[in-house]
């Protein structure tokens, strides 16, 4: 009886902190050196400043085709009012960038592959992806897809075209 109120207990208190919005960032600390924290630009100074967890999350979807050329479908942003201190996926690179340009100048660059396993191990094409992304309180300016190499437009929405939840 003792271990079952001792589990039981445990499991609440997990839920309790995942649910708390002001929990310490997963993963590597903010002073571990860690790069692959997504960043934002300050167009004033050019500076980087690592990304603040958020009480707002925003997520983009899409498809793009198995070349990975064509984006064939992509979903409006959508914000949640829902903790998140990293985003998803959180690469230091990646073919494609997600950009989040705020009314103040700030944008926030989320790297991704777009990439999905095949039927075969190891084996992998483009084509489903989503993005999660702490998101200030500012009022948001664009959101963009680009390649992030050739910076090629596959996707533009203004702040209009965001859905808010």
């Amino acid at each position: 009886m003792i271990q079952y109120k001792t589990i039981s207990l445990s499991i609440v208190l997990f839920a309790f902190i995942a649910q708390c919005p002001n929990r310490e960032m997963r993963g590597k600390s903010k002073n571990s050196g860690d790069s692959s924290v997504a960043r934002t630009s300050d167009s004033s100074t050019n500076k980087l400043q690592e990304m603040q967890p958020s009480n707002k999350t925003m997520v983009l979807q899409g498809i793009f085709d198995s070349s990975g050329n064509r984006l064939t479908k992509v979903e409006n942003p959508v914000i949640y009012n829902r903790p998140l201190s990293r985003p998803t996926p959180d690469q230091r690179e990646g073919r494609y960038v997600a950009l989040i340009n705020y009314d103040q100048g700030d944008s926030v660059k989320v790297f991704f592959d777009g990439l999905v396993s095949g039927d075969r191990e190891g084996a992998t094409q483009h084509g489903f992806w989503e993005i999660q992304v702490p998101i200030k309180e500012e009022k948001i300016r664009s959101v963009k897809i680009l390649e992030s190499r050739t910076r090629r437009l596959h996707a533009d929405f203004k702040n209009e075209d965001i859905i808010r939840h």
